[in-house]
């Protein structure tokens, strides 16, 4: 043991000191990056890539601010054109063009869009242009997450409908029967959920329908009628609010469709129980592969090769953020098989290799979203992308190569997503990573960012990582001693501040304002192995609290640029949660926010729409015994609060809905303590409206400005 804690402290201290020479040595010029420049860039989606593997679609989302108008447009790039950016393949002003899928042949894109009224499948050839386009499906209903089979015959989508109609215009007519009743807006519900993240339920639920086509004369139609693959089925796939195409997958051969779906009954708001299904595209009816199991299974994909479907599997019912372990199912025999079992990540996207021997997979680890390759023989796992956040890997084989290359939309804390690529002929320790795009160059020449820097410090037996970034204009020299902190807790509790970008909580915006950011993983976050995370059961204002503090000290005592004096802690979710706690238990930052966060556990319970959270949080429902609401409830310390608090609610959160954030306020006010409240009516647990988000920095960053900063 004393040999294990010499090593731990050696290798502790050489962590520490590599960070300080690295925080020393670092630019700090450029013009502050601020919230109006951050939503004037242009946000990329994930590729879409041809069969052979040479030319990328993807996404181009804008906002104008001085019209107001999104538009969402379709850029096309040859993948190794030395030029950053590609060019329109679809632009139609304040248009949503989204879900680019290529014809089996590569020649054309389907795709999403909203031109026509409401949300329709378009097709353009590759070599066209927005006056190419032509629309492809008119059906009543809007359509979401599309896909193209690989034989080329026929497309798929999903749709929201009821599950008891056999027609599609049975849901047309109902829909039509509830717009009919005119000052009678009544809903009855007999079970659970009423309401579901920002939206109340109407017993509909989202179906995968294939939709057979034809080319004729140059131009796609539709070839017959479109057919629910989940017929009669109660059930929804994608799963709501957040499940999208990733969640199902079509063979190879084009015969079967796999999903996930949740299954809608009178036990769904408390089980986690997600199945993976089977369907024949031709008749039958859906068939469970995961029936071995009542936790969670999503995301299935079939080998290239056909005779394989690999997903990802939880172990636990009941826990949703249980970690989830790579399995295949073997067609032919319906044997399955776990993959890389004593792996201790939890995997994100999956994507087979060409050649069948391998999964390419994205997982957190130690504050990044890394890119893994998975050999399903020896069941080794091996790190392809070290930095940043990976999203949406493609894998094809170019003409003439040994290897596939992997292409993938990637960010970071210093740069918002751009489409990269490898090649695994080259999969080493330091794998060269190629940048196709770089759509925001111009727009950010010249602009400060702080460089991230990982810290680590000890706390409850395990290491605590947390992120750095200096301020604008920072210099070490003892003159310049005085800098202020914001401490940002972040959401979940089973989530992490990660090397990625953000449109929300963008840390750089704290930096180009003047502070110093520390951002604290603390117990309970992911990608430090599921004991790490799942310390957080049961003990959200323990643990978590203690490593929060432990990291704050830990900052201000090596880094003596820091003022002690002017800390300010913003928090969302669980870190607005959190906020609560720290106020009921410390006086010692100057400023507190508390974005959405919950105020009373107990309450919070009977008001939030997924009951299977609490009930595995705080260790059952409030009246099983043993749980623990009570002793980890803020409301019951409200007497100690004494530090001013900006409180912000969205009135269409049903995940934590406006009664807790005006709980807060309540006592915040009725103790005269400093505070205000900022309420965005029509946003839900996040605020995405762009100039909502404009006046939420404003709002945030003058009030840790009114507390924490000197004056001149």
């Amino acid at each position: 043991m004393a040999a294990y804690f010499k090593t731990f402290i050696t290798i502790f201290s050489l962590l520490l000191l590599l960070f300080i020479i690295q925080i020393n040595c670092q630019d700090n010029s450029g013009k502050p990056f601020t919230i109006d420049q951050l939503h004037d860039l242009k946000r990329l989606g994930a590729p879409s890539v041809s069969p052979d593997g040479t030319t990328v679609v993807f996404t181009l989302t804008h906002w104008n601010s001085q019209t107001n108008v999104t538009t969402t447009n379709l850029e096309i790039k040859t993948l190794k054109d030395p030029s950053s950016i590609g060019r329109h393949l679809t632009y139609k002003e304040g248009a949503s063009d989204s879900s680019p899928v290529f014809s089996a042949d590569g020649r054309w894109i389907a795709f999403l869009s909203s031109r026509s009224g409401s949300s329709q499948v378009w097709v353009v050839p590759i070599s066209g242009q927005d006056s190419d386009a032509k629309q492809l499906t008119s059906l009543p209903l809007d359509l979401s997450n599309l896909r193209w089979s690989p034989t080329g015959n026929f497309i798929t989508f999903t749709a929201d409908v009821y599950p008891s109609c056999t027609t599609i215009q049975c849901t047309v007519d109902q829909d039509a029967q509830i717009a009919s009743r005119g000052q009678n807006t009544g809903y009855t519900y007999t079970s659970l959920y009423v309401r579901h993240w920002d939206v109340f339920e109407t017993k509909k639920a989202s179906h995968i329908f294939k939709q057979p086509v034809v080319l004729s004369s140059n131009t796609w139609k539709t070839n017959g009628a479109a057919v629910d693959l989940m017929y009669l089925m109660s059930a929804a796939s994608p799963v709501p609010p957040f499940g999208g195409a990733e969640q199902y997958g079509i063979s190879p051969d084009g015969s079967e469709v796999a999903f996930t779906a949740e299954i809608i009954n009178s036990q769904t708001a408390w089980t986690t129980g997600w199945v993976t299904y089977v369907v024949s595209t031709s008749s039958g009816s859906p068939r469970s592969i995961t029936n071995y199991t009542n936790a969670r299974t999503q995301n299935p994909i079939y080998s290239p090769n056909g005779q394989m479907i690999a997903y990802a599997a939880m172990d636990r019912p009941g826990y949703e953020a249980d970690r989830l372990h790579l399995v295949i199912y073997y067609r032919s025999s319906g044997q399955t098989k776990n993959i890389a079992y004593n792996w201790d990540r939890s995997v994100i996207d999956i994507v087979w290799t060409t050649d069948n021997s391998a999964l390419i997979v994205t997982s957190e680890e130690d504050g990044r979203k890394k890119l893994f390759i998975v050999n399903i023989n020896d069941q080794s796992v091996n790190v392809l992308v070290e930095d940043g956040a990976v999203t949406g890997p493609v894998t094809r084989r170019l003409s003439g190569a040994t290897d596939d290359i992997v292409i993938f939309a990637r960010d970071s804390l210093k740069y918002p997503i751009d489409i990269w690529w490898i090649n695994l002929a080259e999969a080493s320790n330091s794998t060269p990573v190629y940048r196709s795009t770089n759509y925001n160059s111009d727009a950010l020449n010249g602009v400060f960012f702080s460089q991230p820097q990982r810290w680590y410090f000890e706390n409850g037996g395990d290491m605590v990582q947390g992120w750095l970034l200096r301020p604008i204009g920072w210099n070490n020299s003892a003159a310049y001693h005085s800098y202020p902190v914001a401490l940002l807790i972040h959401g979940g509790p089973e989530d992490a501040w990660i090397d990625s970008w953000s449109y929300r909580w963008n840390p750089q915006l704290w930096a180009s304002h003047g502070y110093a950011v520390i951002s604290i993983n603390p117990h309970g976050s992911t990608g430090y192995g599921q004991a790490f995370q799942d310390a957080v059961n049961g003990n959200w204002g323990g643990l978590p609290f203690q490593d929060i503090m432990t990291g704050v000290d830990f900052a201000l005592a090596n880094f003596p640029w820091m003022d002690p004096n002017r800390v300010g802690a913003c928090g969302a979710s669980y870190g607005g949660y959190m906020i609560n706690w720290i106020n009921g238990h410390t006086n010692r930052f100057k400023a507190l926010v508390c974005h959405d966060g919950m105020f009373d556990t107990y309450a919070g319970y009977f008001e939030t729409d997924e009951l299977w959270f609490p009930e595995w949080e705080f260790l059952g429902t409030p009246w099983t015994p043993g749980s623990v609401y009570e002793k980890w409830n803020p409301r019951n310390y409200v007497s100690s609060w004494q530090t001013p608090t900006l409180v912000i609610h969205g009135g269409r959160d049903f995940r934590l809905p406006l009664t807790q954030g005006l709980s807060a306020f309540t006592s915040l006010q009725r103790q005269n303590i400093p505070s205000k409240l900022l309420f965005f009516p029509e946003e839900n647990h996040w605020v995405l409206n762009q100039r909502n988000s404009i006046m939420w920095y404003n709002e945030v960053l003058g009030w840790l400005d009114q507390w924490t900063k000197k004056s001149n």
